[in-house]
């Protein structure tokens, strides 16, 4: 620290970066703040006339963090609706996101890796290693992002997240899953029962369609029937005419 900033107003912004999405310093008050000097590999992302007042450094054992240069209780800054947007914006630059739990064969695997990760190594499920540098990533805030499209065989894969010191941070591991995901999907279908009700509907008409193609073949039947009864009373009537006759 250098000297003190009686009630600075931002000067200098990175509107560009990502902690600033959505911020607007438009009439915040930083009240009495200290004018740092930053270190060197130091981002400063909001200043004021003699100091930083939001910059981005990082702490003794490597890790990357955001500093915020004024007091925040002489601040009206937590009072206003852009403060947990920034908190928020924050959060995301800082903290991983988790790779997801599940995949299908052929989607895209995409996951935020850890801000200390300086290397990464995909190893598929025929084991083996995809080993990715820094400069494969994309960059993400503070983190990089990891993006593998070869997922057409099912089963597990890793991912493993290696630091500056080549000490393994992490190993995390993801399924990808053969077959279609909505086939044990459990949650309420709201358009089922009008399906049932339509395959209800289909099925009756489908049912009185066959009632009506089958009466032909039953009223020949009982004809067929009427006509063998009444051949077969006639020749008994004619066997007692004749039997008659000879006595």
């Amino acid at each position: 620290m250098t000297s003190i900033m009686a009630d600075p107003t931002p000067v200098r912004v990175v509107a560009q970066s990502p902690l600033l999405t959505g911020v607007d310093l438009a009439g915040v008050t930083f009240g009495q703040t200290p004018a740092y000097q930053i270190a060197a590999g130091d981002k400063e992302i909001v200043g004021g006339e003699d100091g930083p007042l939001l910059y981005q450094s990082t702490s003794a054992n490597g890790q990357p963090m955001i500093v915020l240069a004024f007091d925040i209780n002489l601040s009206n800054f937590p009072l206003r609706v852009s403060f947990p947007i920034l908190v928020t914006n924050l959060v995301d630059s800082l903290v991983a996101r988790s790779m997801p739990a599940s995949l299908a064969v052929g989607d895209p695997l995409v996951v935020t890796l850890r801000a200390a990760t300086m290397s990464a190594t995909l190893i598929d499920t025929n084991m083996g290693a995809h080993p990715f540098a820094l400069d494969q990533l994309a960059p993400v805030g503070l983190t990089h992002q990891l993006t593998w499209t070869d997922t057409g065989q099912p089963g597990l894969y890793q991912l493993e997240e290696i630091d500056a010191a080549g000490v393994k941070l992490a190993t995390t591991l993801i399924s990808v899953n053969a077959g279609q995901a909505q086939e044990s999907n459990l949650k309420p279908n709201p358009l089922l029962a009008q399906s049932l009700v339509s395959g209800a509907d289909s099925t009756g008409t489908s049912a009185i369609s066959e009632r009506a193609e089958l009466w032909p073949i039953a009223l020949a039947a009982v004809l067929g029937l009427l006509v063998l009864d009444w051949l077969i009373t006639l020749r008994m009537q004619r066997r007692a005419m004749v039997s008659e006759a000879a006595a």
